[in-house]
């Protein structure tokens, strides 16, 4: 009798490896909207995270579909490239492999082009473009049984600075790339002219404008495109403050006169909300407040003169998209 158990357990087991290879081309779909539902049913919440590994995931960006998240990860050798990762499933593909820091991945409302800082032929930093697919590239990964080759010969420098008298290459700042809700422009801050501001381009890296003068960074288009949100130290040297640019006008609007470092402004659907990261406390309580203390996302209501914390200072927040 015992030797019948062991002997249909066998069996057992075997079907199990063999129902376990059938299925080696299968996955798992879910939805992280059934998670939030469930954390947000008594109206209270929690940071549910899209990535689990042990390094450091930065600058998440997801498509306008919702499927896929952007981001950078140093996880391979410490070294900070650009990931693609499927939301509704576990694959996630490393795009760039290139020796030197990828960060800022931007991606465009048609989710075909992804723009993201990259330092490899400027020490600080240049905007590039990758033509892509994402859904085929998350097929091939699926298909394959090793890494696929990422895309950086497909990558285009949009920024780099040619001096036109010398043909010398300027090191010049170029950073926070984010795409026009028509996708047809690119806005990010630059020092080509010494002071960082917020600069306009075509997709392709033509028709170069500079829209701000007093200086600007972490710029965000507003949801109809007319106007630019970003940080600016014009009139609070030490903090900043965030302030709107009109793009055809040029008009200049400040929105905030209170303490805090502020950080990544951004509109929610209208321009009357927007949400920004803001340090304003002493977390490590090293008897001042800088860029080593917690940051905390940060909501203010316009129309109804309202604001109130979205996070918990014991969690560093920062860099929210809507």
């Amino acid at each position: 009798m015992r030797k019948l158990y062991y002997t249909l357990l066998s069996i057992l087991i075997i079907l199990s490896f063999l129902s376990c290879d059938a299925k080696d081309k299968s996955y798992i779909s879910f939805s992280y909207k059934a998670i939030l539902s469930k954390e947000f049913k008594f109206k209270e919440g929690k940071i549910i995270p899209l990535t689990i590994e042990k390094s450091v995931e930065i600058d998440g960006a997801l498509s306008a579909d919702k499927k896929y998240l952007y981001y950078s990860s140093n996880k391979e050798n410490g070294n900070y490239d650009i990931y693609l990762r499927l939301l509704t499933e576990i694959d996630t593909v490393r795009l760039t492999s290139h020796p030197s820091k990828d960060l800022s991945p931007s991606v465009s409302p048609d989710g075909k082009t992804v723009a993201f800082v990259s330092y490899r032929e400027d020490p600080e930093g240049d905007i590039y473009i990758i033509n892509l697919n994402p859904e085929k590239i998350i097929k091939d990964a699926q298909d394959s049984v090793s890494e696929l080759p990422p895309l950086d010969k497909k990558a285009k420098n949009l920024t780099q600075f040619q001096d036109p008298v010398s043909k010398t290459i300027k090191i010049i700042k170029d950073a926070n790339p984010v795409w026009s809700p028509d996708g047809k422009h690119i806005a990010f801050s630059s020092t080509r002219k010494g002071v960082e501001n917020i600069w306009l381009m075509k997709k392709n890296g033509k028709e170069l404008k500079q829209l701000t003068k007093k200086g600007g960074l972490y710029p965000s288009f507003s949801p109809n495109g007319k106007s630019i949100i970003y940080v600016s130290y014009q009139d609070n040297k030490k903090e900043g403050d965030i302030y709107t640019i009109n793009i055809k006008s040029k008009k200049i609007k400040r929105l905030t006169k209170r303490n805090g470092i502020k950080l990544f402004p951004a509109f929610q659907k209208n321009t009357n909300k927007i949400m920004f990261s803001l340090i304003d406390k002493d977390t490590n309580e090293d008897g001042k407040i800088d860029l080593n203390d917690n940051s905390i996302l940060y909501l203010i209501d316009r129309r109804q003169k309202f604001e109130y914390p979205l996070t918990l200072y014991s969690q560093n927040c920062f860099n929210a998209k809507w």
